[in-house]
């Protein structure tokens, strides 16, 4: 899988449009500012996540970030599963530094099956994001950036400080 060329993509946004965070984007551009210019990927935050409710501007603002960092961007499909996380996770490991984003991440590790139990996908897609986060697998300069709109819903796992190194939340 190649990186996700978002240089090409006419849709992809950046903060030039985006208005009514001022705070936010100033705080993203620093950052991303600063991981441009840095050389040690160990200082790299491991996890960024955005929540907030549908249509606040979570993925506006994420994209916009991953933009300016200049990073490889690598995106799952649709529906992925652990093995196809894994494969992503391996090809961004290739690519240092980049990005995994993981758009809407609730849907993918918190699907509540048929009799209100967590599918065995969800849990299997669950400990392959934590073990990334963690570093169990070697994962140096991948930053994964996350959406969700359930924050309060997510694993306290996905929320811990160490793998989630920057919480924004949107609340507009």
């Amino acid at each position: 899988m190649k990186p996700y060329d978002y240089k090409k993509d006419p849709y992809w946004p950046s903060f030039d449009g985006v208005r009514g965070y001022t705070v936010e984007v100033d705080r993203l551009k620093s950052m991303a500012s600063a991981l441009r210019n840095n050389s040690d990927p160990r200082l790299f935050p491991k996890g960024i996540m955005f929540s907030g409710t549908p249509g606040t501007g979570k993925t506006t603002l994420a994209k916009a970030f991953i933009a300016m960092t200049g990073f490889s961007c690598f995106i799952p499909g649709a529906c992925p599963d652990s093995r196809s996380l894994s494969k992503i996770y391996d090809q961004a490991s290739r690519k240092t530094p980049s990005i995994v984003f993981l758009d809407d991440v609730d849907r993918i590790v918190s699907v509540l099956g048929s009799e209100g139990f967590i599918s065995d996908e969800s849990q299997a897609c669950l400990k392959e994001i934590l073990a990334r986060l963690d570093g169990v697998e070697d994962s140096k300069g991948v930053i994964t950036v996350m959406t969700t709109n359930e924050y309060s819903n997510l694993d306290e796992a996905m929320k811990r400080s160490g793998r989630v190194d920057l919480h924004i939340p949107i609340n507009k």
